[in-house]
């Protein structure tokens, strides 16, 4: 039996890398986590939904153990034409042109370069504007040949609802609650279930949010 893959990282930066070849003229502002209106209930006393509908989406010890990197063991699902597929946070991210090793796992990891500049290796085909301009996936897997590959998978054509879903992955990372993404344009947002008619149109397959 082959021993078990080691695909551990040196731990850096969890909040942005500087990206070699990145592009400065980025304006990604722009379009980034919309400020909050200041109408909004801050009793003391809020409603559990009111709680969950403002608070960050992820808890902090999580979004650094994405950005740290995740290991997906035999989670990789074949396609044809002997291409893999892995979902990451509701992201269908495709490794293509490799014969994965699907028993030894592959290792994610969100790469965010620095504000103002495009990731050149982005996953996504994204605006200057887009947030997702600064994000990237970086793959870490063993072919069944057992050579170690280190990649950044990449979206071959422009696709809509994968570059809002990207978006809003960035959102999430950063900390933004349910109530900062649907404020905010060019997002895809899904959930399972909720009683607060502000999401209802988001329960899954979920929507886009106003002005996408």
């Amino acid at each position: 039996m082959a021993p078990k893959a080691d695909l551990s990282l040196v731990p850096n930066s969890i909040s942005y890398r500087p990206v070699d070849g990145s592009d400065p003229s980025c304006q990604d502002d722009q379009n980034d986590i919309s400020p909050v209106g200041s109408d909004v209930q801050s009793e003391g006393n809020k409603v559990m939904e009111d709680d969950f509908y403002q608070r960050p989406i992820l808890h902090q010890q999580l979004r650094d153990h994405l950005l740290l990197g995740q290991l997906y063991e035999k989670k990789a699902r074949a396609l044809r034409g002997g291409n893999y597929e892995v979902t990451f946070m509701g992201v269908k991210i495709q490794i293509k042109h490799f014969e994965l090793d699907v028993e030894r796992g592959i290792k994610l990891r969100v790469d965010i370069s620095e504000p103002g500049q495009r990731h050149h290796k982005h996953f996504a085909r994204p605006m200057d504007n887009d947030p997702a301009a600064r994000l990237a996936f970086r793959a870490m897997f063993y072919t069944k040949l057992g050579e170690r590959v280190d990649m950044y998978p990449q979206s071959e054509k422009y696709d809509k609802k994968l570059l809002m879903q990207v978006n809003t992955l960035f959102d999430v990372l950063k900390g933004a609650s349910l109530e900062q993404i649907i404020a905010t344009p060019r997002r895809f947002l899904s959930i399972q279930k909720s009683a607060d008619p502000r999401l209802s149109k988001f329960i899954s397959p979920g929507d886009f949010t106003e002005g996408s």
